[in-house]
């Protein structure tokens, strides 16, 4: 492959590698940030003096598809997980610093205790709301 090709393989990397980079580490910028108000969110049954697990997908999210059928069967199991499709409350979105989907946040005492951002597996998803 001559120069030309090269120049062009590297730009299309970078690219379609930043976008993807910066979306990955910014969920990391919420942790320790003040959660919006939420309280019009909360199911019957959660206790607010617990962790408080957010779920941010979108219905045209190829990776929340599988995600969003863990999360149902795990709320059966646990009051204190609640769903927020992002094309429904933009701003709450925002005021969270969710920047893709699916992403899962814990809070707790109004602040934002941990954030993974991209699909997790069953056993991901119920260490990061168990452990």
């Amino acid at each position: 492959m001559d120069n030309t090709g090269l120049g062009i393989l590297l730009i299309v990397a970078v690219v379609f590698t930043v976008p993807y980079l910066l979306k990955r580490f910014s969920s990391g910028r919420a942790v320790g940030k003040t959660a919006p108000s939420f309280e019009h969110l909360l199911p019957e049954g959660a206790d607010v003096h617990k962790t408080l697990y957010f779920y941010f997908m979108s219905n045209n999210c190829p990776m929340c598809s599988p995600m969003s059928l863990l999360i149902e069967e795990l709320q059966t199991l646990n009051p204190n997980i609640i769903t927020i499709n992002v094309n429904k409350m933009p701003d709450l979105v925002r005021g969270f610093y969710v920047h893709g989907t699916p992403t899962l946040l814990a809070v707790k005492n109004n602040i934002i205790l941990k954030a993974k951002l991209g699909g997790l597996s069953e056993k991901k998803l119920r260490h990061f709301i168990d452990g």
